[in-house]
């Protein structure tokens, strides 16, 4: 399936009997076999602040909250795009043992 199903205009009579349109119209139903899933999206932060770990050091860190789990990772800031890899690379790790799908997770760059 390709995304959601749009109404499906149809001709209907009012009370007076004129024609009208409608676009208000339930969606074709789905097929046998077919189902339709609904995939919720979590943006992940990035940003800087206060190692968690070692209070006082600055870190870059990655962190989202899905449901009552949340994922963080923080890395001493150094190469920018080395960083991102390695938060990045952590959160996906940690979305798999919590089986969350990494497709749900939007990540700072892919976005921006």
């Amino acid at each position: 399936m390709t995304g959601p199903r749009a109404p499906v205009p149809r001709l209907t009579t009012d009370h007076n009997s004129d024609i009208i349109k409608s676009t208000t119209a339930d969606p074709p139903r789905l097929k046998a076999g077919e189902s339709e899933e609904i995939m919720n999206k979590y943006t992940v932060e990035y940003k800087s602040g206060d190692s968690r770990m070692n209070p006082g050091v600055s870190v870059d860190y990655m962190l989202v909250k899905i449901d009552d789990v949340e994922l963080y990772a923080e890395a001493i800031a150094q190469d920018e795009s080395a960083t991102y890899d390695e938060l990045k690379a952590s959160i996906i790790e940690q979305a798999r043992k919590h089986g969350i799908d990494a497709d749900t997770l939007i990540f700072w760059y892919d976005v921006n």
